[in-house]
């Protein structure tokens, strides 16, 4: 078995590992690469190298999603970007355009000329989502955050249930 991979083998066992990444099985990429373009498919799979470099994608994906969702469960800040626009038309209808007014980067949207004036950054804190929250949480510490926690069965009938409240009641009024 070859333990590393050849030059020919790199190319393919790159391009499986990424697609092996986004969750696809040796078989479901094989059909998406060509055998023409990667005639050394077989070299890529059974090489220790491409077994590593699979591992190092699905993990790499992993952690992409539980740090999303652990954003998402915390809540974030995140940066837009906003073009402000300003009209380049006349001001009046009837009156001619201004003669200052820099027609060259005049643009037409939805069927008004308007002009670039400037970027804006505007930075926003997304809330966080309690779905996302419970679901890491589910999934992190599922013996306390479960749906269905295990309870204990109670097998005792409603009158058996009486009855040791009725002695318990006894006991505290006696040592009272």
């Amino acid at each position: 078995m070859n333990k590393t991979l050849n030059k020919k083998a790199i190319s393919p066992a790159y391009t499986l590992a990424e697609l092996a990444g986004f969750g696809l099985t040796f078989d479901e990429a094989k059909l998406l690469l060509s055998d023409e373009k990667f005639p050394s498919l077989k070299t890529a799979k059974s090489s220790a190298a491409y077994d590593n470099l699979v591992k190092k994608a699905e993990l790499k994906r992993s952690i992409d999603i539980e740090s999303s969702l652990f954003d998402r469960a915390k809540g974030y800040l995140t940066t837009e970007l906003h073009k402000i626009y300003v009209n380049a038309e006349a001001k009046d209808k009837n009156s001619e355009p201004d003669k200052d007014l820099d027609t060259s980067n005049v643009i037409n949207i939805e069927g008004h000329n308007v002009k670039f004036k400037e970027i804006r950054y505007v930075t926003k804190y997304v809330p966080s989502d309690s779905s996302a929250a419970l679901l890491w949480l589910y999934n992190r510490r599922s013996g306390r955050w479960s749906k269905n926690p295990d309870v204990p069965e109670n097998t005792k009938t409603f009158e058996e249930f009486l009855q040791e409240r009725r002695l318990a009641k006894k006991e505290a009024d006696e040592n009272s």
